[in-house]
């Protein structure tokens, strides 16, 4: 067993948003990024002033142009002229979504204006020591959750030494220079992990992933996996097993597990590692 609890997690839980913010927030960006392509769109169609009007008729479509509100019939636009049509179609798509995007964005933009900086959970940090010394939290603080699981010893794989002596910055003896470059990451970003900690999956057996990360967020442990030897037919068909497994146990790639790969001539990169952290933990 090795304890693997560390103080360098020095988290501002203060600057994580939280389990209701953090996802408005990252609505509110996927809306204003789509804003931009839906102006973007509308300034490139070539379509006439006016709204599109279909009729349907014994199962055949015939579209018409109306140049304004009060003209409820328009004018007839030929079977040949279907790219007019299809221009004021995407027009009034484009218009719509983008006032709904608005009305969305208007509401989003209220409600991270008025939630409040000190959430229910977030009542027991803010106490002075004195008092907190005195009172029993609702609910365990993030911060010490964190330092909880951090504290937890852990069964790790045996390395042999043998194998030549790769040391991360947190202290962690890896296998590879790839685990090393995420191992490193993580810790720079003052992200919690294991290195090979033990987990039984059934099934299958005992297995110790590479990495076991602690999502904050969520509060869930995470899985990654790094395959560095893909160019090993052997070596492929053993993990598409434990893969397997893995899903067996609820771990699904995406999700709960985070699979990269690399053969001898296509080896993973540090840009690639930053933005899979990024994507899962930032």
């Amino acid at each position: 067993m090795k304890n693997h609890r560390s103080n360098y997690f020095n988290l501002h839980i203060s600057d994580i948003p939280g389990p209701v913010l953090a996802p408005m927030l990252e609505r509110k960006q996927y809306l204003e990024t789509l804003l931009l392509r839906i102006d973007q769109t509308l300034s490139l169609i070539d379509a006439p002033q006016g709204k599109l009007r279909i009729s349907c008729s014994y199962g055949r479509k015939q579209y018409y142009l109306r140049p304004s509100a009060d003209i409820r019939s328009g004018n007839y636009i030929g079977s040949g002229d279907c790219k007019t049509a299809s221009a004021l179609a995407q027009k009034d798509y484009c218009e719509k979504t983008r006032s709904a995007i608005l009305t969305e964005l208007d509401a989003l933009n209220r409600f991270i204006e008025k939630y409040p900086s000190v959430t229910a959970e977030d009542v027991y940090e803010h106490l002075s020591s004195a008092r907190r010394e005195l009172v029993t939290p609702y609910e365990e603080t993030l911060e010490s959750f964190i330092d909880r699981w951090l504290s937890e010893p852990y069964e790790q794989k045996y390395i042999s030494s043998d194998l030549p002596e790769l040391v991360s910055d947190k202290g962690d003896r890896v296998r590879s220079k790839s685990e090393l470059m995420i191992a490193n990451l993580l810790y720079e970003k003052k992200i919690p992990y294991r290195y090979e900690c033990s987990l039984y999956l059934d099934g299958f057996g005992l297995i110790y992933p590479d990495f076991t990360v602690l999502d904050t967020r969520s509060r869930k442990e995470v899985c990654w996996e790094h395959l560095g030897m893909m160019d090993d037919p052997d070596y492929v068909n053993k993990n598409l097993r434990r893969e397997s497994a893995y899903i067996m146990n609820g771990y699904y790639p995406g999700e709960r597990l985070i699979l990269t790969y690399e053969t001898e001539e296509l080896p993973i990169n540090l840009r690639q590692v930053r933005a899979i952290i990024q994507h899962y933990f930032e």
